[in-house]
């Protein structure tokens, strides 16, 4: 299972698209400011039946207009720390909040993630300690290599292809197109034989 992190504006990338010649095809343009959802993603290559390939979890959150000193930020509903990453690990593991100790998962589970700040916290790794008793391994990837996370082409698919040519002039119905897209998302064939190849269905 690879995990990684993406962020979303109002007004997705321009991409190509049919329309008459000697005319400019319309497409909505705004500010990205204002407006942000950020997403923490799970994909499997090979899902059970009853599974999608993308689960993820969404927070909105509103873009900053001025710097603030880090001594004066305030956490907030939006945020995401290392204990929620916990969670959300257990979560699409399938591993109950109140697992004894000698509860394991059916079959190992293995979670391949890059080296954000969040993954490799000390109350992450502490957790993660924990979690390999339940069957549940974390391993990180190489630094500067995002082209061996196959979650890549996924958050590529939803914004250039799930979300094309759209804008979203109030947050929930980003959030809601953004689930929508990352349910519909069905990975290449390429994409499981090989690594990062392939952009989805």
């Amino acid at each position: 299972m690879y995990v990684d992190e993406a962020g979303f504006a109002p007004a997705q990338p321009t991409t190509s698209t049919w329309w008459p010649a000697g005319d400019r095809a319309p497409f909505p343009v705004a500010s990205p400011g204002g407006v942000r959802l950020n997403v923490v993603g799970a994909y499997r290559p090979f899902p059970q039946s009853t599974q999608d390939p993308l689960t993820i979890e969404a927070r909105l959150c509103a873009s900053k207009t001025k710097k603030v000193k880090k001594a004066e930020q305030k956490p907030d509903a939006s945020s995401y720390c290392a204990a929620d990453h916990v969670a959300f690990l257990r979560r699409v593991a399938g591993i109950p909040d109140d697992a004894p100790d000698d509860w394991r998962l059916p079959r190992p589970c293995i979670v391949v993630q890059d080296n954000y700040s969040v993954h490799i916290a000390k109350v992450a790794r502490a957790a993660y300690r924990e979690l390999e008793k339940h069957g549940l391994i974390v391993r990180q990837l190489p630094g500067y290599s995002p082209d061996l996370n196959p979650i890549e082409c996924a958050w590529r698919w939803v914004k250039y292809r799930g979300l094309r040519h759209r804008y979203f002039p109030k947050g929930e119905g980003l959030q809601t197109a953004v689930i929508d897209a990352c349910r519909r998302y069905r990975p290449a064939p390429s994409t499981r034989r090989r690594r990062n190849s392939g952009c989805g269905t």
